[in-house]
C-alpha cells in the first residue's frame, strides 16, 4: 500500500533523540509531519503537547494522517507502575486505538534489542526475527508488548 503524500506522517515522541532525527528525515524527504510530545518542538508548527495517557489528544492527532510512527515512551528501565505502564503500555494502547478510530492503516512501532538481551550476550547468533524473547528488564517487557501488539 502506497502512502498518500498529501497526508502528514504523525510522529509521537518528536522531541526525543530518535523523534528529532525521524522528523528531520521525513521533512528532508518532503513529507508533512504532525508531532506529539509532552514538550513543544521548535522544528514543527503542527504538533500537540500532551501525554500518552491523554487518549483524546492522541485520537485527535491521528485524524487525517497517512501513517503513525510511534516513538514516544519512557526510554529506560524505571518504576513500572508509575512510569512504564502509563507511558509505554497505556500510551501504546491509546496510539493504536487512536489509529484504529482514524482509520490509519500504517503504524510503525519502535522496539529495542533489549527484548532479546540474554540472546545478545549468550547466543545463539545470529539472532533471528523469530528468536524467543529474553527481556533485560521491565522496560524491555513493555517493548515485548509493543512487538506483540504490532503483530
Amino acid at each position: 500500500m502506497k502512502l498518500d503524500s498529501t497526508k502528514p506522517i504523525h510522529v509521537t515522541g518528536l522531541a526525543g533523540n530518535v523523534g528529532r532525527a525521524a522528523v528531520r528525515g521525513l521533512q528532508e524527504a518532503g513529507w508533512k509531519v504532525r508531532g506529539f510530545d509532552r514538550v513543544s518542538s521548535p522544528d514543527l508548527t503542527d504538533y500537540a503537547v500532551a501525554d500518552l495517557t491523554d487518549y483524546a489528544s492522541l485520537k485527535k492527532a491521528a485524524e487525517g494522517v497517512g501513517a503513525i510512527i510511534h516513538l514516544a515512551a519512557v526510554p529506560d528501565d524505571d518504576d513500572f507502575l508509575t512510569r512504564l505502564m502509563p507511558s509505554n503500555l497505556v500510551g501504546l494502547y491509546h496510539v493504536l486505538e487512536g489509529a484504529k478510530h482514524a482509520s490509519v492503516r500504517r503504524v510503525l512501532l519502535a522496539s529495542t534489542g533489549q527484548v532479546v538481551w540474554w540472546r545478545l550476550l549468550e547466543g545463539p547468533w545470529p539472532i533471528r526475527p523469530d528468536a524467543p524473547y529474553s527481556p533485560r528488564d521491565w522496560y524491555a517487557v513493555t517493548k515485548v508488548a509493543t512487538e506483540a501488539a504490532g503483530q
